[in-house]
């Protein structure tokens, strides 16, 4: 019988092969994740089209966003400009069956078993970084955090890939029964005086529905 950490090691492979104000200027857009979560979006940033629909008017700067993985990226890449920097907030579910999963903030069972999925996850990159010709220059061990108040995992780590920039990458993992939700923070680690705050602000204004 598969126990819940060998159903969460799934849900980690699935993730890894996918990849300070708090209230809303007027330049930051409201998107609506499906139909279970809700995050601003700087100006600095757009959502990958393809990915998305506009459901209310163009002055309110909200939107619908349907999917399993959507993905918010520097502007301009969807006019393939925009080159000279790099920063992804990625956000995915994972859908399994009732029970799977903890509840939405019931973590201290896993407490005693951080060990165990930290090696679990860090192997998951590791071998991630493999399949992409990276290398893997710092890991931070996972632990329990929260972010807006809801409890979660939370790891980070900086990889390099053939000698380009280095980039910063952090993951915050929430269970709720039947699904794993991720967001998932990337930037160069040169371009952190860009990103760092923006982000900081952008997590600030995340919660579920």
């Amino acid at each position: 019988m598969i126990n819940r950490n060998e159903k969460i090691l799934t849900a980690v492979f699935i993730l890894t092969i996918s990849l300070s104000a708090h209230s809303q200027t007027s330049s930051w857009e409201i998107i609506n994740i499906s139909n279970w979560g809700i995050i601003q979006l700087p100006p600095s940033m757009e959502v990958q089209s393809g990915l998305y629909k506009k459901i209310v008017d163009e002055a309110k700067k909200e939107y619908m966003v349907e999917g399993e993985r959507i993905i918010f990226q520097q502007k301009g890449l969807n006019s393939f400009g925009n080159f000279d920097t790099y920063a992804r907030v990625i956000i995915k579910t994972i859908t399994a069956s009732p029970g799977d999963f903890p509840k939405l903030g019931e973590l201290d069972a896993l407490a005693s078993e951080l060990n165990e999925l930290n090696a679990m996850y860090k192997n998951e990159i590791i071998s991630m970084c493999r399949s992409m010709n990276a290398q893997l220059l710092k890991w931070t061990d996972l632990k329990i955090s929260s972010l807006s108040k809801y409890k979660c995992l939370y790891f980070n780590y900086t990889r390099q890939v053939n000698g380009k920039p280095s980039t910063f990458s952090e993951f915050y993992i929430f269970f709720n029964y039947s699904k794993q939700h991720s967001l998932n923070f990337e930037y160069r680690v040169s371009d952190s005086a860009n990103w760092q705050q923006e982000f900081e602000k952008c997590k600030s204004t995340f919660k579920f529905k």
